[in-house]
């Protein structure tokens, strides 16, 4: 019987940040651009920590970092106008229109969890005429903590009303994928420029580089494949 790489899910649930936007440069260059100016000891992985904005600056600043003492909400602020004067440089990741149009059309149920604050990411995704693919949207407003916690994934099924088994999650982050983990969801991870496999523990399966590696599977029968790739 045909079976493709989808047929067997129900629902496809999407992270933001870095999974179907290429923002997350944008992202760190605001984050240390800002913060360079109230912590002496700048630090370049502060944007890869995985954590919600609120919550990142908040670590920083409880720190030993050398911080200078600063308003959260006032670097918050600072940080997502940054991020807003540059978002000319944010595009959408390749395949990911092409795949959620395919997917929406197979009866697929399309889902959009992230640990940016709401006001924020409804702002990104209407900028670019994203929000028309999503069922329903998640983000760090829904629940009481974000990523690496499975809180929102966790919410995100309940309100889907289908089974752990039925459901799909296309992943960056570590976090995100932890996050999934401690969910018991399967997940696919698009592996970011820069990072390897082993960053994600001996449980992370399934690595991508973009959409269209889906994309070119997704049409396939799975038996005939693994078949021919036994046989060669």
């Amino acid at each position: 019987m045909f079976k493709s790489i989808l047929s067997g899910y129900q629902a496809i649930i999407f992270d933001m940040d870095g999974t179907i936007l290429e923002n997350q440069q944008v992202w760190d260059n605001a984050i240390r651009k800002v913060l360079g100016k109230y912590v002496r000891n700048e630090n370049p992985y502060w944007g890869e920590r995985g954590l919600p904005l609120l919550e990142l600056i908040e670590d920083i600043r409880d720190g030993n970092e050398g911080t200078i003492n600063f308003s959260v909400e006032k670097v918050y602020n600072e940080i997502n106008q940054d991020f807003f004067d540059h978002f000319m440089e944010v595009e959408i990741k390749p395949g990911f229109e092409e795949l959620a149009e395919k997917l929406i059309a197979d009866e697929k149920r399309l889902v959009l969890v992230t640990n940016t604050d709401r006001e924020i990411a409804f702002e990104i995704l209407s900028k670019l005429d994203l929000l028309k693919y999503f069922e329903f949207i998640l983000t760090r407003n829904d629940v009481k903590v974000g990523k690496p916690e499975p809180d929102i994934y966790l919410l995100a099924q309940k309100k889907l009303g289908v089974i752990k088994e039925r459901i799909l999650v296309f992943e960056d982050s570590p976090s995100g994928f932890l996050a999934c983990e401690r969910a018991a969801l399967n997940s696919i991870i698009l592996l970011p420029e820069n990072s390897y496999a082993g960053e994600y523990g001996s449980n992370a399966k399934v690595f991508i580089k973009n959409f269209y590696d889906v994309l070119e599977l997704y049409d396939v029968d799975l038996e005939d494949f693994f078949a021919q790739s036994i046989s060669n």
